[in-house]
């Protein structure tokens, strides 16, 4: 995926939602698992792709989230097939891939909110810690009234 332009970028990640949502679907259903988590899979690792040159190309730091959403759900999924979950949680993640289509279709049309390089909000450190100053030593003042650094003896 290199040298695409903003409008295939956007095209492929709709696509490659929607077909992982599908295959969420299919993996819900069938018995049949290898072949179908396998194309989830491949559909999730280019949704990544597809919301990293999104970011890129719109110098807008908004779309990293949804491509580290897109590897969450890709955790997951594995863990749901070799733990033996429920075959729901696949009607899960199809219903959230399609509420990611909406909130990429949105943040695609939607305005930024300012122009030029958007980047994450900071955030406040999740540790704060006291902050310890050493104050050098006083100053002596000599008998002719020149003041010495205290560690001059």
């Amino acid at each position: 995926m290199s040298a695409l332009t903003e409008q295939e970028i956007f095209s492929l990640m709709a696509q490659e939602l929607k077909l992982g949502a599908e295959c969420c679907d299919k993996l819900a259903m069938s018995p049949k698992q290898g072949p179908l988590f396998d194309a989830l899979r491949k559909h999730l690792k280019t949704i990544e792709g597809c919301c990293r040159q999104a970011a890129h190309w719109r110098e807008d730091t908004r779309w990293l989230p949804v491509g580290i959403e897109m590897e969450k759900a890709h955790q997951f999924a594995r863990r749901w097939i070799v733990e033996h979950y429920s075959r729901k949680m696949f009607t899960l993640l199809a219903a959230k891939m399609r509420e990611l289509h909406k909130i990429a279709v949105d943040l695609r049309d939607k305005a930024p909110p300012k122009l030029g390089l958007i980047l994450p909000e900071l955030q406040a450190d999740p540790t704060p810690r006291n902050a310890h100053i050493l104050m050098p030593p006083k100053p002596k003042r000599l008998k002719s009234g020149l003041i010495v650094p205290g560690t001059v003896h």
